[in-house]
């Protein structure tokens, strides 16, 4: 998957320093959640369905992380 800019605008453009849809990948590493946007971002912006998307990857990675040491 290629990660960072599409140029695409799906929910319209907000402004003109809207670079458009964004591509990012979420992975557990040393027990971090990194998030890699592909390019460097100043903000963001999200539907609400997007925001519980997202805000459920972040769960799952964080449970994933918190079940490994759990005794």
């Amino acid at each position: 998957m290629n990660l960072g800019a599409t140029g695409k605008y799906p929910n319209g453009k907000l402004g003109p320093n809207d670079q458009g849809e964004l591509r990012a990948a979420m992975a557990v590493v040393d027990d971090k959640i990194v998030i890699d946007f592909g390019t460097p971002i100043t903000w963001t912006a999200m539907t609400a369905e997007q925001a519980l998307q997202f805000a459920g990857a972040l769960t799952k990675k964080a449970n994933e992380i918190l079940s490994k040491h759990k005794s």
